[in-house]
């Protein structure tokens, strides 16, 4: 959602006042299951780390309300650098061999096209605040769930103080392969899969087979000239 329309206090047409208190929200739509609003405040900064918090998160928050995860988890994001970036590559190659899920579709929209869906909840939002006068983070929070009360899925805000520093733990095991999201099409799809090992290389103990060392981390990856983005 847009930051400027986040700003506290919000005061309506009227002209902001010079001290304000921002906020931030990413937000995650689960179809059929619930609409979350990470919020975060200016001691949190923005990029990949608090991207990969909230698809972690939302992960977490399926298994809690569900007691499991899908097999195969649809990921759809934008083409901000917050997104597109070999960190959360990263975190979906390790989430599949770690095999909570078996398949993660992740998808990077064309340069120009927006999350339609998403788009529209802060349509809803906005029209919701614009001319209403709000002085606190709960009134605003109150204001996001009356907005979207008719939706017929759990409205959720989280606000988030902190998020750990993913890119510093998954970084120093990356391949340097980041030419992966600067080609003339910036519709990327890329499809993390388990395939396991053979019977043979099954307990690590030894060097992998020809086979098995195609896919060291037991994930296939679909995108041309990237087997793993994992060492």
């Amino acid at each position: 959602m847009a930051q400027n329309h986040m700003m506290l206090p919000w005061l309506g047409n009227l002209a902001q006042p010079k001290a304000c208190l921002p906020q931030k929200m990413t937000a995650v739509l689960c179809h059929n299951r619930c609409f979350v609003g990470y919020r975060f405040f200016h001691n949190v900064g923005g990029g990949a780390n608090a991207s990969i918090y909230c698809m972690l998160r939302t992960l977490e928050r399926i298994k809690e309300a569900e007691g499991k995860l899908p097999e195969v988890f649809y990921y759809q994001v934008d083409g901000g650098s917050e997104n597109s970036n070999l960190a959360t590559l990263g975190y979906c190659e390790f989430i599949v061999a770690q095999r909570l899920v078996d398949k993660i579709v992740i998808t990077r929209l064309l340069v120009g096209h927006t999350h339609c869906d998403i788009d529209a909840f802060f349509g809803v939002i906005w029209k919701k605040i614009r001319d209403a006068t709000i002085l606190t983070p709960h009134q605003y929070e109150e204001a996001i769930k009356e907005a979207l009360a008719s939706v017929g899925i759990p409205i959720i805000v989280e606000d988030v103080f902190v998020v750990p520093d993913f890119q510093a733990y998954i970084n120093p095991h990356l391949l340097d392969i980041t030419q992966a999201f600067k080609q003339q099409y910036t519709k990327l799809q890329w499809i993390f899969e388990y395939v396991g090992y053979c019977e043979a290389c099954s307990d690590r103990t030894s060097p992998l087979c020809k086979a098995c060392a195609e896919f060291p981390n037991g994930v296939k990856v679909n995108k041309p000239c990237h087997r793993h983005i994992c060492k």
